[in-house]
């Protein structure tokens, strides 16, 4: 804009003040306070995840094992015991 244009502008224009609904577009709104972290929810939730991993991990191992020998009471006395 030119100079002599801006002193005719400032010259014949008076100063208004500006509507308030203009102040509640130009201002950025409250930021609303976070929500408080809950981390004793989250962790019983964790563990308790954890334990079901472990256990489901533990029965599928132990379903795809040979089952074990059984070995009769006196072959276990025979070598664990001295007479």
């Amino acid at each position: 804009m030119s100079d002599r244009m801006e002193l005719i502008l400032t010259e014949r224009l008076a100063r208004v003040e500006a509507p308030g609904e203009l102040w509640e577009l130009v201002r950025p709104p409250a930021q609303p306070e976070p929500m408080p972290r809950r981390a004793w929810t989250a962790w019983p939730i964790a563990a308790g995840v954890m334990i079901l991993i472990a256990v489901g991990t533990f029965f599928l191992a132990a379903k795809g094992a040979p089952p074990a020998p059984r070995l009769h009471e006196s072959a276990c006395l025979s070598c664990h015991v001295s007479l």
